[in-house]
């Protein structure tokens, strides 16, 4: 027969033994493997112990079906959907992530910066919560945003979503191109030229020369009268192609109104801008010769120089169309070569 001591030691130790299974239990199931049998202890702290581990078990299975029920909505989504965890572990990826990878020979998931999808989001999207924009090898526009998410118990998870907005952006660009350039002409509204050729000239240093020219298409009334609109428009047209064939990618061209464009030389000696106004009566001659338009094309053109990039722009462009207006006047007079340029007699504006 035990004494009463040895009772009480067994009763400790076993107490200590019971004390020792329920913190391993604990351990486990803090970590998440609910799978772990509970602990046979009797007393109050066991019955809580397993009363926890039911409920625990009731709600892996409640988020267990959350997920099911998340993953089948995201897999109808167009757009791609990935779950990574802390360590960038790909717990989720959609049909659509899949397609993606196959399409860019990126294969199936992979494990952190190894699977192709995680490493774009990682390479473009470093903060949770941001919203980035991004251009993909085969020219596709992707707009990434990420949210903090509870993925099968998984607690620091975050939900990444990849959607294709290359269309919205090609609508943007149209919208962009139609607010900077004329629609008839494809060259630059007044505001638009106007801002390209400062921008321009802030990057070249703000000091150089530069030659302001405002042309006025000869007649254009007539031939709107005589041939039709859609003659008129296509002489307008005629102009601005004649520019851009002859002027360099540098320069900067405005459509300043129905029949008048307003070009600016930037960089131009008078030597370089001789050459240029040639280049556009030769290519204006060609243009009569070749198209066979029932109309002859013919302009005139009024210029003002810039010694600096300091001059006034607007008061340049004054100027200019008012030698425009002059020459208009004296056409039979003063028609290209322009000896001013040449002799070094042209109007020209000092840096105030």
């Amino acid at each position: 027969m035990k004494s009463e001591g040895t009772g009480r030691e067994d009763a400790a130790h076993a107490t200590e033994e019971n004390l020792a299974a329920l913190r391993q239990y604990a351990q486990a199931l803090a970590n998440g493997h609910l799978e772990t049998v509970p602990p046979s202890g009797d007393g109050p702290l066991g019955a809580e112990i397993r009363a926890l581990h039911g409920y625990l078990r009731q709600r892996a299975a409640v988020e267990e079906e959350m997920g099911r029920t998340m993953a089948r909505v995201f897999n109808k989504l167009n757009m791609i959907v990935l779950v990574l965890d802390d360590r960038c572990r790909v717990l989720f990826a959609n049909e659509a992530a899949v397609r993606f990878r196959l399409h860019h020979g990126g294969g199936q998931p992979g494990a952190g910066r190894e699977d192709l999808l995680t490493n774009i989001i990682l390479n473009h999207l470093p903060l949770f919560g941001a919203s980035v924009f991004f251009e993909s090898g085969d020219k596709r526009w992707y707009q990434i945003e990420s949210a903090p998410v509870v993925w099968r118990l998984e607690k620091n998870a975050v939900l990444y979503t990849l959607l294709d907005v290359t269309e919205m952006k090609a609508n943007e660009e149209v919208l962009r191109t139609a607010a900077e350039k004329d629609a008839l002409t494809g060259v630059y509204r007044r505001d638009t030229g106007l801002s390209v050729f400062r921008d321009t000239m802030q990057k070249k240093g703000g000091h150089m020369p530069f030659v302001v020219s405002f042309l006025d298409i000869d007649n254009l009334k007539d031939i709107n009268d005589k041939y039709g609109h859609q003659a008129g428009d296509a002489a307008i047209r005629g102009a601005a192609d004649i520019l851009r064939s002859s002027l360099r990618d540098t320069d900067v061209i405005i459509r300043a109104g129905g029949d008048e464009f307003i070009f600016i030389l930037i960089g131009s000696d008078d030597q370089m801008a001789n050459e240029i106004y040639a280049r556009i009566f030769r290519r204006l001659e060609e243009f009569n010769h070749v198209k066979g338009f029932p109309f002859s094309l013919d302009f005139s053109i009024g210029m003002s120089r810039a010694a600096t990039g300091a001059s006034d722009i607007d008061g340049l462009i004054k100027n200019a169309d008012a030698e425009m207006y002059a020459r208009k006047r004296r056409k039979k007079e003063l028609r290209y070569p322009f000896p001013e340029f040449a002799g070094g007699k042209a109007r020209q504006e000092e840096s105030v």
